[in-house]
C-alpha cells in the first residue's frame, strides 16, 4: 500500500491529541488549520485516527510521566504505517468490542473543538468562538 505524505501528515498531527500536554485553544485552531489542509474529511479522519494513530499511542494517555513534547516521526511513521496496510488479530477484535467508541471518547474534548473549526477553515469562514 503506497502511502501518500497526506497521511504521513495526519498521522503526527492526530497523534498529538495523544500527548501528555494540555490542548489549550491557541493548539487545537493551529491542528485544526493544518487538519483542513489535509484530503481527508472530518469521518475520514476520525476512521484514520480510531485504526492507524491510536494504537500506536493510546498507551500514552496512561503512561505515568507520558510523552508531552513529540512522538518521535519516524517511530511514529513506522508504527502507522503497520496499522495501515495491515490490522492486526488484537485489533479486529477490539474493533468487535467497541474499540472505535473507546477511542472517541479518549479524545472528544478535543474533537468537539476541532470539527467547527476544520469546517470553518475549509469554508473560508471566521473560525467559531472557542
Amino acid at each position: 500500500m503506497d502511502i501518500a505524505s497526506e497521511r504521513v501528515a495526519a498521522w503526527r498531527l492526530l497523534a498529538e491529541l495523544y500527548l501528555d500536554t494540555e490542548h489549550d485553544e491557541r493548539a487545537l485552531r493551529r491542528l485544526a488549520r493544518e487538519l483542513a489542509r489535509s484530503p481527508y474529511s472530518v469521518p475520514e479522519l476520525r476512521e484514520i485516527e480510531a485504526w492507524e494513530v491510536a494504537p500506536v499511542v493510546l498507551p500514552n494517555l496512561f503512561a505515568v510521566a507520558g510523552v508531552w513534547d513529540g512522538f518521535d516521526p519516524a517511530w511514529l511513521e513506522a508504527a502507522c504505517r503497520r496499522r495501515a496496510t495491515r490490522r492486526s488479530l488484537g485489533l479486529r477484535v477490539a474493533g468487535c468490542l467497541g474499540w472505535r467508541r473507546w477511542v472517541r471518547r479518549a479524545t472528544a474534548s478535543h474533537w468537539r473543538r476541532l470539527e467547527p473549526l476544520i469546517v470553518a477553515e475549509r469554508a473560508g469562514l471566521p473560525s467559531p468562538a472557542g
